[in-house]
């Protein structure tokens, strides 16, 4: 029988690995449930209540002004402002950039009004996260109390 002797720079490498491996997977795992997250909140009107009245809010406050940025590029690009398609591109692309630049401004300005209320910024976080822990909640409750009724 042979005797296998690892070095410390072999088992270093194998723990290297292996954490890439795994940090792969979780960036897998987040974008597939972002995108199926994105599926679910874009199709609210198909979910049980009281699931479709916590997606219909995060549809309106996050998907609908995400989905405006994919409307200002169609629009601009099928617009044909110039006859040469690179010069139309790039007018599609600074359109979008300025688009966001405006988007973001306009996000924080209302931010700061928010706050100039009193609402500091970890509340309003807090209050864009409370559905999702209403509907968590209301999830656990419902699985709990059919577990114990079955």
């Amino acid at each position: 029988m042979e005797t296998v002797i690892v070095t410390t720079e072999e088992n270093e490498a194998r723990k290297q690995a292996g954490s890439f491996v795994a940090f792969g997977a979780l960036i897998v795992a987040t974008i597939s449930g972002l995108v199926w997250l994105w599926e679910m909140v874009s199709n609210w009107q198909q979910l049980d209540a009281p699931y479709s009245f916590f997606a219909a809010f995060y549809y309106f406050v996050i998907v609908l002004p995400l989905k405006t940025f994919w409307i200002v590029w169609t629009t601009l690009d099928q617009l044909e402002l110039t006859e040469f398609n690179n010069m139309n591109l790039t007018i599609s692309v600074l359109g979008v950039v300025a688009y966001a630049v405006i988007f973001f401004l306009a996000l924080r300005f209302v931010s700061k009004k928010i706050k100039l209320l009193g609402v500091g910024y970890l509340r309003q976080i807090g209050i864009l996260l409370l559905p999702l822990l209403l509907a968590g909640a209301w999830w656990l409750f419902i699985c709990i109390g059919n577990w114990l009724f079955s």
